[in-house]
């Protein structure tokens, strides 16, 4: 996952974090005394800066086979000659690259930091040490297995017929996984733009926008000073229809 930008210019600090930091939940079943040992194993921390950053690089030359996300967004873009689709990895997500090469030609590959994201590089000896404890190993195969099948609903929502019913489709997904409930609805703390929201449901920014502005008139997906918020109300995809048309 090359792009232009240098090792050097992404990475803006490191630091070190504990495995277990990393991610909470992965002590909940421990005995005292395994969770003190996991909390030895420690995972160094880097922060990417805002644009494209070339994760294999910096997965390389730290000798790590993936990453949690901490905070921040990253997507992963895949380009078929000109479309592009995008799977986005927010916070808890582990993430571990394929080094199998790709099977579709042409296809290119590269990752966006939205804004300056820290990730937690995960290597072999912090992996190896983690295989000690069952209920660790358990739950980093949990979070892939749930990743796979939002990036399989993700494929099924991009085959819904209307651009409206996708965009609801997605963001509850994307609450499912991040949303807060508030009084109003579910806010999605995520910076998503117009365009980024036609690369996860398949379809083109314009038609995001006009869709965006049909949902937005009957109190449906709304902005909010945080990302976005989802209201709580069945969708009548007759108006929306009438809407957007």
């Amino acid at each position: 996952m090359g792009d232009r930008t240098s090792g050097s210019q992404q990475r803006t600090s490191r630091s070190h974090i504990s495995l277990l930091d990393a991610d909470p939940g992965m002590g909940h079943l421990l005995t005292a005394k395994e969770r003190a040992a996991a909390s030895r194993v420690m995972l160094p921390v880097h922060t990417v800066a805002r644009d494209h950053c070339d994760i294999g690089t910096l997965l390389a030359e730290a000798g790590a086979i993936g990453l949690f996300v901490l905070e921040g967004m990253l997507f992963q873009s895949l380009k078929i000659n000109h479309r592009v689709t995008l799977r986005l990895l927010g916070p808890g997500d582990l993430f571990i690259p394929s080094k199998e090469p790709q099977a579709v030609r042409p296809v290119q590959l590269a990752c966006i930091a939205t804004a300056a994201t820290r990730l937690a590089l995960l290597d072999e000896q912090a992996l190896n040490e983690a295989r000690r404890w069952s209920h660790v190993t358990a739950r980093l195969l949990g979070h892939m297995a749930r990743q796979t099948e939002r990036v399989a609903v993700q494929l099924a929502i991009a085959h819904l017929p209307r651009v409206e019913e996708r965009l609801v489709a997605i963001m509850a997904l994307l609450a499912q996984a991040w949303g807060e409930l508030t009084a109003d609805g579910t806010v999605i703390p995520l910076a998503l733009t117009h365009e980024t929201l036609g690369g996860l449901v398949g379809a083109r920014r314009p038609s995001v926008t006009i869709a965006l502005g049909a949902l937005a008139k009957h109190g449906h997906l709304l902005k909010h000073e945080r990302g976005w918020l989802l209201r709580h109300q069945p969708v009548d995809p007759s108006r929306l229809a009438r809407d957007a048309s």
